[in-house]
């Protein structure tokens, strides 16, 4: 059911986009800072893809407890947090109050929503009853409205993520059944007892990469690893060569093409694809079909989501529970 409502989360949020509105005044923007980690960065990850040719200010994505020495007052942060208790989160967002006046949080509630209220920061409550990884229809979308409301990308995004809900959930609909024609399912029983590695197209699919990486590892419970190309033809290339003389590896290598991609990247994928099979390595390719670069994002996202949640079950495994996160969560306190 969270997999199943990543294009419902999207089409609640345009509905209620009139009631999301900023209450302070914004000084002039430099460059934007988005704290969180995990399924809470990921949302910002996706909209820096989305907006790359829209925005004309720099966005980072700061996974850590302490924030880079350039954040100013004309630094925007945003906070993101879905349970609003991520400790490298509130640290983080500790050390920008004094830096800037330009803040805003998103998470549900809890102490950063707290912190936040007691500051007079604009505070973005999104939706409860989710894991933070199942919730990135929301994060995405609430991150959007901010930067709209603050005049750094046009609108006009939203009624072009509006025109695609219907095929999005058209999309989910038919990975969700059983069948035998089910491309997730399929997929799923291809890298079954497999280390998966994933590599996407740098300003492209690498996003998705990341986000396929981190739900096989979340709901999968298995170990994953995601790279870009063209980065990884410049060192990571050549680590397989060690690979190809055990004849038990257990590797299975996943290109997530995009027709967007660069020439010279989509050549270097079919190169590198064409090299790794002749060392005896498993190589699939992944690529959907759709009339704009954001419907084939969010499609992906999809796709990959639901192949996570089937491997879980090819693995007799619950998908929801992250136990071991729980465990080191409870060990940290």
């Amino acid at each position: 059911k969270s997999i199943y409502s990543f294009p419902i989360q999207i089409d609640e949020m345009i509905k209620q986009y009139e009631s999301y509105k900023l209450k302070n005044r914004y000084t002039e923007i430099n460059n934007i800072l988005v704290l969180g980690m995990g399924g809470s960065a990921i949302g910002a990850e996706i909209c820096q893809a989305l907006i790359k040719d829209k925005c004309s200010v720099p966005i980072i994505v700061n996974r850590n407890y302490i924030i880079p020495n350039w954040v100013n007052s004309k630094t925007l942060v945003i906070a993101s947090s879905y349970s609003g208790e991520t400790e490298e989160t509130i640290e983080a967002y500790s050390k920008t109050i004094e830096l800037t006046k330009n803040i805003i949080i998103v998470s549900t509630g809890g102490v950063l929503s707290q912190m936040g209220n007691d500051n007079n920061h604009d505070v973005f409550i999104i939706p409860k009853s989710y894991q933070p990884r199942a919730a990135i229809g929301y994060s995405v979308m609430s991150i959007l409205f901010m930067l709209i409301r603050l005049n750094i990308i046009d609108s006009l995004i939203l009624n072009e993520i509006k025109k695609i809900i219907g095929s999005l959930l058209d999309y989910s609909d038919d990975l969700s059944r059983v069948s035998n024609k089910n491309q997730a399912m399929l997929f799923s029983e291809k890298i079954l007892n497999t280390v998966p590695v994933i590599y996407g197209s740098s300003l492209g699919t690498e996003v998705v990469a990341l986000r396929f990486k981190g739900q096989l590892q979340e709901n999968s419970k298995i170990i994953a690893y995601h790279n870009i190309v063209p980065e990884m033809n410049h060192n990571e290339i050549e680590g397989w060569n060690l690979v190809n003389n055990n004849k038990n590896n257990n590797f299975s290598v996943i290109w997530l093409h995009d027709r967007n991609d660069h020439q010279q990247i989509n050549k270097r994928m079919i190169i590198c694809k064409e090299l790794l099979e002749n060392m005896n390595i498993k190589n699939y390719t992944l690529e959907v079909n759709g009339s704009t670069f954001t419907e084939r994002l969010f499609k992906l996202i999809v796709l990959t989501d639901w192949i996570s949640f089937y491997l879980a079950i090819r693995n007799n495994i619950d998908p929801s529970p992250v136990k071991t996160i729980s465990k080191l969560k409870d060990r940290l306190k």
